[in-house]
């Protein structure tokens, strides 16, 4: 809440003469002859706001998120969005978060947006996308995103957004993404497509190329270098971009912004950029009044206000009791963890990493493996986040020992006397749930380590199996320990006791 002084643009109604009327003054389907134009008026006063989110997950696996939104600003209320205009809206948002395997996501939200002064407009959206990746160590993102808005008001418009993308977020210290857009807003469509390609040399800083193809209308290609000095968070990005568009004339827009920190956690932040003749030259200080870890940064191309850190810790937790406790845990350090797959930090001594300057919203962290000891394994290696401004946001990685499987194939044979016995099977072909598999040695024992605890279900591979022998059981579930082999396995191998009726004469003779 806060007294608002400034200048905002306000939508206007004008009535026109129907007989002097243009066509563009008519909306689309009404009848009503009621174009709207903008003017730049003064506001003053004071104003009111309040936002409400919350996150819940329904299962202990992380598998589904869901995150709601309510959020209401009186008139004359400053909202810092893409632009900063004085407004008042009232905004409702539910969206889920589904992933039904490891390396596929689902997502989808229904929005309502509401203005509460000037032109009544109500908005509804609703998104869906999919999002993959292939396992390994340079995975590669595959991802669809869909949009649809629909504005009612004077005119109904919809607004249509189809997106497909391809990243890859990390190769040694290379990084590229493509992206082909479709856009489609009244009987207009627009196809655009972009292409980025990163290097991070490290103490040097990261070297970007982009560029961006509007069919038949824009062209935008440049290049960026950005560099992080010391750990007070002194930052730099310069860059220049190419920008072309229809019939104007090409233009070169540089780019330049700097964060400098200053005296008791406070920073200046200074940008400038230009686009198609308009310059924005910004200047901000902020930092922490109460709270120690609330910041306030700004990059070349968008403001955020109080943008918030992510960090935690990872840890082997010896006791198993969810809890770092110095006595029977350790941490672990040098563990990569990557924040929504673009950018990545490594633990400290301590176990600790720390991502700064994230924006509110949900965010995906994820821990790299190669580097935990091979009798180690992260309960979870990506974790889901709700961001919140005005708080510690942490979330902490679990290593535990991985537990391992003991068991044994025999096979029914006869001996001399035409009696049975069982004698080691080799050579079978042992298969577990996670595509974990192990083959029985000479004396038909067979063992299945490094598991992450939790329960398997273990089956033989029938094409390991001699012909004419079935399998007993045909299926086993065995629960895996921390730490610990589980020895009570043991399938079998025999022939099946065919049992065949006596021929109907036969049977007729003994009647």
């Amino acid at each position: 809440m806060g007294y608002f002084s400034g200048f905002s643009l306000r939508p206007l109604t004008l009535p026109v003469n129907p007989l002097v009327a243009t066509p563009a003054q008519i909306p689309d389907g009404m009848g009503l002859i009621l174009p709207t134009t903008e003017e730049t008026g003064q506001v003053r006063g004071g104003a009111t706001g309040f936002s409400v989110t919350d996150s819940f997950k329904p299962f202990r696996n992380n598998s589904v998120l869901l995150t709601g939104l309510w959020e209401r600003y009186s008139r004359n209320f400053l909202v810092v969005r893409e632009e900063a205009r004085f407004t008042g809206m009232e905004k409702k948002s539910l969206s889920v978060s589904l992933r039904p395997v490891r390396y596929v996501s689902l997502t989808g939200s229904v929005q309502q947006s509401e203005s509460l002064v000037g032109i009544p407009n109500l908005q509804k959206s609703y998104t869906y996308g999919v999002n993959g990746s292939t396992p390994g160590r340079v995975p590669v993102q595959v991802g669809y995103f869909k949009s649809v808005q629909i504005s009612r008001g004077l005119s109904n418009v919809r607004f249509d957004l189809s997106q497909v993308s391809l990243q890859l977020p990390r190769w040694n210290r290379y990084s590229a993404s493509a992206t082909y857009s479709e856009i489609h807003w009244g009987g207009h469509m627009t196809r655009a497509v972009t292409e980025t390609i990163s290097t991070d040399f490290k103490r040097y800083g990261r070297i970007g190329i982009h560029d961006q193809i509007q069919v038949r209308n824009n062209h935008n290609y440049g290049v960026d270098w950005s560099h992080e000095f010391g750990k007070r968070g002194a930052y730099f990005q310069g860059g220049v971009e190419r920008q072309t568009a229809g019939m104007i004339r090409p233009m070169i827009a540089p780019t330049v912004a700097f964060r400098m920190p200053l005296l008791r956690g406070q920073s200046l932040t200074t940008s400038y950029f230009r686009m198609r003749g308009s310059q924005f030259l910004r200047f901000e200080i902020g930092g922490p009044i109460l709270r120690r870890r609330e910041i306030l940064t700004m990059d070349a191309h968008s403001a955020m206000i109080v943008p918030s850190t992510v960090g935690g810790q990872v840890y082997f937790d010896g006791d198993l009791d969810g809890q770092f406790r110095s006595k029977g845990d350790r941490p672990i350090p040098q563990m990569q963890v990557w924040l929504d797959g673009e950018t990545s930090t490594s633990t400290d001594g301590a176990g600790f990493f720390r991502f700064e300057g994230v924006s509110p919203g949900t965010h995906q962290l994820r821990a790299v493996t190669t580097t935990l000891a091979a009798n180690l394994v992260l309960t979870t290696e990506e974790l889901q986040i709700a961001v919140m401004p005005y708080r510690t946001n942490r979330v902490d990685f679990r290593a535990i020992r991985t537990g391992r499987l003991r068991g044994v194939v025999m096979i029914e044979k006869m001996d001399e006397a035409g009696g049975a016995k069982e004698v080691p099977y080799p050579d079978a072909r042992i298969m577990a749930t996670g595509n974990h598999e192990t083959f029985s040695e000479g004396d038909g024992a067979f063992v299945m380590g490094d598991l992450a605890p939790g329960s398997y279900q273990l089956r033989l591979d029938p094409a390991s199996v001699p012909r004419g022998f079935v399998i007993q059981p045909a299926t086993q579930t065995v629960t895996v320990k921390p730490g610990e082999t589980s020895s009570e396995i043991r399938f079998l191998l025999v022939r099946p006791v065919v049992v065949k009726p006596a021929p109907a004469a036969q049977l007729s003779k003994r009647e």
